[in-house]
């Protein structure tokens, strides 16, 4: 679903406050194409800015192409950041981390080159956290912003980045509300200055019970003031 449409459809959920969010487009699709759908919620009054990235997922999709069409989604006025691109081997099937290397450091490369902020996924065994910092460690500057998305690394992560703890953002999302998670993911977040707490809906997962979520709850930008 759209974000209008989510706006409409969810408006008892979205708080009387809520001025607006940035949006993450990661699949190659969205990226390979200007399809209306992401026009449309670009244009979005309350969509402030947005990610553009490849998702670790895809990362068997990367090329050249999808490279410079990364670089001309990030020259539209809310590009804001390369974003939701990492490594992460925890969801079953997922590629070797040695397949998703290249992907991701093609992205952390752009978003050094046009000094932009990025926003990393980082889900695995202790290899990937590894390989992770060692990659960024290489290819991004300590001094621009890194936005550790929808957070679920081990606590140590963020301390082994070199950018920290200037410029290392620590994403939350509703998986600080799942039993098995909590006490991992609360206590970085409990050791994180609120000025660098990135909130996340981590949308469309499924929001956890304690959050006020259930089995066919679906996340959306709305529901980060419950985080």
């Amino acid at each position: 679903a759209s974000f209008v449409g989510s706006r409409k459809s969810e408006a008892m959920q979205f708080p009387p406050g809520f001025s607006g969010c940035v949006m993450a487009f990661t699949d190659p699709q969205e990226i390979a194409t200007e399809a209306p759908e992401t026009l449309q919620l670009l244009q979005d009054d309350m969509v402030k800015g947005a990610f553009f990235g490849v998702a670790p997922r895809h990362a068997a999709s990367w090329s050249p192409e999808l490279l410079a069409r990364l670089r001309a989604w990030m020259e539209q006025p809310k590009g804001f950041a390369v974003g939701g691109c990492g490594l992460d081997t925890s969801a079953p099937g997922a590629l070797p981390l040695e397949d998703q290397m290249p992907c991701f450091v093609a992205q952390v490369r752009l978003a050094a080159e046009l000094r932009c902020p990025l926003g990393v996924v980082v889900r695995g065994q202790e290899d990937v956290e590894d390989a992770a910092v060692a990659l960024l460690a290489e290819g991004f500057p300590g001094d621009l912003p890194l936005i550790l998305l929808n957070f679920d690394a081990s606590e140590e992560l963020p301390g082994r980045l070199k950018g920290f703890p200037e410029n290392v953002w620590v994403g939350v999302s509703p998986k600080v509300g799942f039993a098995k998670l909590a006490r991992r993911i609360g206590s970085v977040v409990f050791d994180t200055p609120l000025d660098h707490l990135w909130l996340s809906s981590d949308s469309p997962d499924t929001i956890p019970a304690s959050l006020g979520g259930g089995r066919r709850s679906v996340s959306h930008p709305g529901g980060a003031h419950e985080v």
